[in-house]
C-alpha cells in the first residue's frame, strides 16, 4: 500500500469512528454501501476540485449554495457535501443556525469524502446533521 493510500485509510477511519459516535445512523448507511459504490477519484483542476464518479463529475466550489441569508435563524439548509471543504465557514457565517443540515444524495460522494478529507472538526460539531 502507497503512503497516499495510506493517509486516506488513517483519515477515513478517524472520520468512520466519528461517524460511528456522533451520528450512528448514516454511519451504518455509510458502511453498508461502503464496498458497493462506483469508484470515485478526486481531480485538481486549477484552483477547484473535482469528484469524479463513474457516471459524471461533480464541482466542488468555494462556496456552497445556501438558503436564506446570514440573519436567517435556526435551520440552515447545504445541498451537497462535496468534499467538505466549504463547511467550516459556515457555523461562522451563520451563528443563528442553531442545526446545519447537509444533504448529499450520492453515497460514494459521501465516501470520497471520509477518505480524501480530515472532517472530524464538522462531524463532531454538534451543529451540523449529515443526510445521506
Amino acid at each position: 500500500m502507497t503512503e497516499t493510500n495510506d493517509k486516506k485509510r488513517i483519515v477515513f477511519e478517524r472520520n468512520m469512528a466519528l461517524m460511528m459516535h456522533r451520528h450512528p445512523h448514516q454511519s451504518v448507511v455509510l458502511k453498508k454501501y461502503q464496498d458497493e459504490c462506483p469508484q470515485t477519484e478526486v481531480v485538481r483542476s486549477g484552483k477547484f476540485y473535482w469528484i469524479r464518479v463513474k457516471e459524471g463529475i461533480f464541482p466542488e466550489t468555494e462556496k456552497y449554495r445556501r438558503l436564506g441569508g446570514s440573519s436567517t435563524p435556526w435551520v440552515l439548509l447545504v445541498f451537497g457535501l462535496g468534499l467538505g471543504d466549504g463547511l467550516a465557514s459556515l457555523p461562522a457565517e451563520y451563528p443563528r443556525a442553531m442545526r446545519i443540515f447537509v444533504f448529499e444524495p450520492d453515497i460514494s460522494v459521501a465516501l470520497t469524502a471520509l477518505h480524501e478529507r480530515d472532517l472530524t472538526p464538522l462531524l463532531a460539531n454538534e451543529r451540523f446533521c449529515f443526510v445521506f
